[in-house]
């Protein structure tokens, strides 16, 4: 139904950008109050993307219980916007261009992703269930190569205070 879709989309869109939000502005004080250097962060966030991106990219569509390409865009919009990454980043950013900046970017990002899962009905008519299924699954690879990147820039980080 329309009304669910666009509800859905706020929600996750919604609770994805809050969560970023508070990390933006307060990420380097939450993980200095827990004493935890960004490569711990790093490669705990590459973790749990990775699992995220190999549970989906095995996830059979019987196990989908909403439309494929609904599921498939909350569950990637949620981890990208407001995962271990997209927060190692932010924080990271915000030593380099401040605040200001990646909060716009971050507004920016987050008005993207609820265009996109409320166009999810329509961008699934328009494209067939087969390309739409390839398309998560290359998302998913690709998703999981960039946790990749994080654990192993967060291991080499830990290796250099060695």
């Amino acid at each position: 139904k329309p009304a669910e879709r666009v509800k859905a989309a706020f929600t996750a869109t919604f609770v994805a950008y809050t969560v970023l939000v508070v990390f933006i502005f307060f990420g380097l004080s939450i993980l200095s109050v827990f004493n935890i250097p960004l490569s711990s962060f790093r490669i705990a966030g590459g973790i749990l993307i990775f699992i995220i991106a190999v549970r989906m990219l095995f996830k059979e569509e019987a196990d989908m219980p909403r439309s494929e390409v609904e599921t498939a865009l909350m569950l990637i919009a949620v981890p990208l916007i407001t995962g271990p990454g997209a927060i190692t980043t932010a924080i990271l950013l915000i030593t380099k261009y401040g605040i200001l900046t990646v909060f716009l970017a971050a507004t920016s990002a987050a008005a993207f992703i609820f265009g996109l899962l409320y166009s999810a009905g329509w961008i699934e008519k328009v494209v067939s269930r087969r390309a739409l299924q390839l398309m998560v699954k290359v998302m998913m690879l690709l998703l999981a190569s960039i946790a990749v990147e994080f654990i192993k820039t967060g291991i080499l980080e830990v290796m250099k205070t060695l």
